[in-house]
């Protein structure tokens, strides 16, 4: 699953959040996402945190599991660039 969501700020950027998660896994992701004014176009940025919770299992599985939901949130964020320059903006807040 995934859900996006978009605020506007005073300063007139946008912040989005996103959120991932595999039902039935022991993993979740979070993407904070900034949309900012920069001269006549914008700057688009994105940060993700991938948490994996396999106990007694070590770093080498929960990183077999962190890598793709890393990738997931990043084809997510590449997408909403995509519709965006398609669209002329975010979507819409959901």
């Amino acid at each position: 699953h995934h859900h996006e969501r978009w605020c506007p700020v005073d300063d007139g950027s946008l912040r989005g959040e996103i959120t991932v998660d595999a039902p039935g896994m022991p993993m979740s992701g979070h993407g904070a996402v900034t949309l900012t004014p920069d001269g006549d176009g914008a700057r688009f940025a994105c940060t993700a945190t991938v948490a994996v919770n396999v106990p007694f299992v070590g770093g080498t599985i929960a990183k077999l599991i962190a890598d793709p939901v890393a990738d997931w949130i990043l084809a997510i964020h590449e997408f909403t660039n995509a519709w965006m320059v398609d669209n002329g903006g975010p979507p819409a807040s959901s």
